[in-house]
């Protein structure tokens, strides 16, 4: 019980709003009740795509890497042709568990407090592109011909950066798709529009925080 309210201690401190369903569970609302915070979660096959297509961030845990944002970020889920989710963004109206709960803990390379850390700020409209891209290149994959492994696949297309020229990297490469279903789906992830950044933004958070 200690340990969980020392989390909950230092969840509050970082602005996060957090609610206690039992004793040893700790979820925290995701969006605008807690400051842009939001997660993205990713289905484990998709894990060695997601390093390359989503923007590194300090505090992940579990299938989640948490990331502040400029707005209050709406909830967007990319599927395959069965329906079965690849990427979800989850923002306001969502919630939670964070470590400790379920034995889930904060991900670290390092001995550094994982309290000393923010999640890396990202636009909305950055963080909603990079999930569908991230979606396009992982159905792709699972499509692509012959000799193309997921990881292969993605240091092609990573290698001219994460913009326009990747795009349309990836756009030529479902050119070769022979399943319908798939192709649409590749195209509406490619083309998938984001919010549009707002009037003005809160000022860019640390990320790195210092004290205790």
């Amino acid at each position: 019980m200690a340990e969980i309210s020392e989390f909950v201690r230092r969840y509050m401190k970082k602005g996060w709003r957090v609610r206690l369903p039992d004793p040893t569970l700790v979820e925290v609302e995701l969006g605008d009740p807690s400051w842009g915070l939001v997660a993205v979660e990713v289905e484990a096959s998709v894990g060695e795509l997601a390093d390359v297509f989503l923007p590194s961030t300090p505090l992940s845990f579990g299938t989640y890497r948490l990331y502040l944002t400029d707005t209050g970020t709406d909830n967007c889920t990319w599927e395959d042709e069965a329906g079965s989710p690849i990427v979800r963004l989850l923002g306001t109206g969502s919630a939670i568990a964070f470590p400790p709960s379920h034995g889930l803990e904060f991900r670290r390379d390092d001995e550094t407090p994982w309290w000393l850390f923010s999640p890396a700020f990202v636009s909305a409209w950055t963080l909603t592109r990079r999930c569908g891209l991230l979606a396009a290149a992982s159905l792709i994959s699972r499509h692509q011909v012959e000799g193309k492994s997921a990881l292969a696949l993605a240091g092609i297309i990573a290698g001219v950066g994460l913009e326009g020229e990747q795009v349309r990297r990836l756009a030529r490469v479902a050119e070769g798709l022979e399943v319908g279903p798939v192709s649409s789906l590749v195209s509406r992830y490619l083309g998938r529009e984001a919010p549009a950044p707002p009037p003005t933004t809160r000022r860019r958070p640390s990320s790195r925080r210092g004290g205790q």
